[in-house]
């Protein structure tokens, strides 16, 4: 993710605080760094990442350099997105559509 970027990087010591005890939702990609498949997911949430700068925070977690989290909520794959509201998952998945991900945040934020 690019440095410019509204993404930034988590890990297992301060998930809890930036992800379960956060307010506002919150897009956490699992990714493992070899994998391309991240790279088709990246331009989007790095555009969503920005749409909704002052209403969602997005993180990145690093499934080579963490383990603990990415096993408490089963991260099987190498590339997993989770939508967190108030501390729980409510949205699972691989790749998906800026459009798709958009609808998913517009509704979390009416019922907010």
């Amino acid at each position: 993710m690019t440095d410019s970027a509204p993404i930034q990087l988590i890990n297992d010591e301060n998930f809890q605080k930036h992800v379960i005890d956060c307010p506002t939702p919150v897009i956490v990609v699992f990714e493992k760094s070899c994998w391309g498949t991240a790279q088709i997911i990246k331009p989007i949430l790095e555009k969503v990442a920005f749409e909704f700068a002052d209403k969602i925070k997005v993180f990145k977690y690093n499934l080579d350099e963490n383990t603990i989290t990415s096993s408490n909520f089963r991260i099987e794959n190498a590339m997993t997105v989770l939508l967190f509201n108030k501390g729980n998952v409510i949205y699972k998945t691989g790749i998906i559509s800026k459009e798709e991900l958009r609808k998913i945040i517009n509704s979390l934020l009416v019922t907010n």
